[in-house]
């Protein structure tokens, strides 16, 4: 599960807690499907000068950008970047997680620091405190992007579908889901597409992946989610092959049977 922020960076808690789609492909599948797919992947077209990327019908930035955040704290606005997972190393992480623990019991509406603290969690692992500091981010601020994706990929996480469906409520694009924003942080995107693709997996929508995941690789191509996603994706594609194989194979043994019997 990726928990993104509010500024240049997301915070990638341990692979095993990568959505259950991912359980499609063991280490074996993987190795296969990374050499089905070998050679025909396109190659990175990520160039750290582009900062801006206007889309269909919005756009996309990586300078910081205030819109569609709750309102900050002012009482520790000026921590936040700090207070950033991405600003400490591992063995920082325990002392960050207390201090970040202490601020949202102190100011528990405040939508980053929640979503730092959820993201350290997810760093170390604790991953039912995770869930529990989404939920509650959800409960408070329902309509933040990073709550609603977060809370959707939890359900996803448990095969609660019904229950994502309910919250994205068909609004499977950005312009559907913020019709009155017309630019959005490239942390947004990730995390809104991240989503996107795992809910339609989970649907068994493989079309709809695909699209969404082309998508997210335009504007993010070098983001280690796509890759998990591509490996499903041919894991999938590798299994209809062989089952249309062995369909093919039943239909020719029959035809063959058939013949020998006239």
């Amino acid at each position: 599960m990726l928990i993104p922020m509010e500024n240049n960076h997301t915070v990638q808690p341990p692979d095993h807690y990568e959505n259950a789609c991912d359980a499609l492909a063991d280490r074996a599948i993987k190795q296969a499907a990374a050499m089905i797919k070998a050679g025909r992947r396109p190659p990175s077209r990520h160039d750290d000068r582009i900062t801006h990327l206007r889309m269909v019908s919005y756009e996309i930035t990586h300078e910081p950008l205030s819109e569609g955040n709750p309102p900050e704290t002012p009482e520790i606005a000026s921590r936040y970047e700090e207070l950033h997972p991405s600003q400490h190393e591992p063995e920082a992480l325990p002392a960050l997680l207390s201090e970040l623990e202490a601020l949202h019991n102190t100011f528990p509406d405040d939508a980053k620091i929640a979503n730092y603290l959820a993201g350290v969690y997810g760093l170390l692992e604790k991953i039912e405190d995770m869930d529990r500091i989404c939920e509650d981010l959800y409960r408070r601020h329902p309509d933040y992007l990073f709550a609603i994706a977060a809370i959707i990929r939890i359900y996803l996480s448990r095969k609660e579908v019904a229950k994502a469906e309910a919250i994205l409520n068909g609004r499977i694009e950005l312009s559907l889901m913020y019709p009155d924003r017309k630019i959005f942080h490239i942390s947004e995107f990730i995390a809104f597409y991240d989503m996107i693709v795992r809910y339609h997996l989970v649907r068994e929508k493989i079309d709809e992946a695909r699209t969404a995941l082309t998508l997210f690789k335009q504007v993010a191509p070098d983001h280690p989610t796509i890759a998990r996603f591509e490996t499903i994706l041919a894991v999938h594609d590798m299994y209809t092959h062989l089952k249309s194989m062995s369909g093919k194979q039943r239909r020719a043994t029959r035809s063959a049977k058939r013949k020998n019997q006239k």
